[in-house]
Parts: C-alpha cells; sequence; structure tokens
C-alpha cells in the first residue's frame, strides 16, 4: 500500500501543477470568483497530496483552511 502511495504521490509532476496554474490563471480576469475557488481547491488538494503518510487522515488533516 505504501509503495502505492508513493507512486500516485509521484503522479503529480511539475507539468500537472503547471497545466492547472495556467487553467486558474486564464479566470482570473474573467471570472476572479472562479479563479480563486480553483486555487483553493488546488490547495487543497496538494495539501493532502503531501501530507499523507498513512492509512488514516486525522480530522486536523481534513479540515480546510478557508
Amino acid at each position: 500500500m505504501e509503495a502505492e502511495v508513493r507512486a500516485l504521490r509521484a503522479q503529480i509532476s511539475p507539468h500537472f501543477i503547471y497545466n492547472s496554474l495556467n487553467a486558474i490563471a486564464s479566470f482570473i480576469n474573467t471570472d476572479p470568483e472562479r479563479a480563486r475557488e480553483l486555487v483553493v481547491e488546488f490547495a487543497d488538494f496538494t495539501r493532502y497530496s503531501f501530507r499523507r503518510h498513512g492509512d488514516f487522515t486525522t480530522l486536523a488533516e481534513e479540515a480546510p483552511l478557508h
């Protein structure tokens, strides 16, 4: 299981991050509220992806920061 989690984390490549940020940037002028929502969702995704180390997640880890 741990190897599977590591493999999934490795798939979050710099190219994926670049594409995600470019997509978000495309909304800044036309739909700033949507851009904000996407930034928050991307932050939540990366926080969860990079912090999860075990089989369980605590409530504190799941609690949104916004």
